[in-house]
């Protein structure tokens, strides 16, 4: 589970105006070892399964915001 991350990017900036297409998403997300930002590194490559997954890999982040409150 992600603990510390931020969007930014047109992503980010579509909770303040109008949406807008993009074909990326801008995330950083903070770790404490190397270990750790190879497994989330993993994890975020699979999920995304290349260009074509993205749009599942942005929605499942709307879903962490929500549940995190954010």
């Amino acid at each position: 589970m992600l603990r510390d991350y931020v969007l930014f990017g047109a992503v980010a900036a579509t909770a303040y105006m109008e949406p807008v297409f993009t074909e990326d998403l801008d995330v950083i997300i903070l770790v404490d070892t190397d270990a750790e930002y190879l497994d989330t590194f993993r994890k975020v490559a699979q999920l995304a399964g290349g260009q074509e997954g993205m749009s599942e890999l942005t929605q499942k982040v709307r879903e962490w915001r929500q549940s995190d409150g954010a």
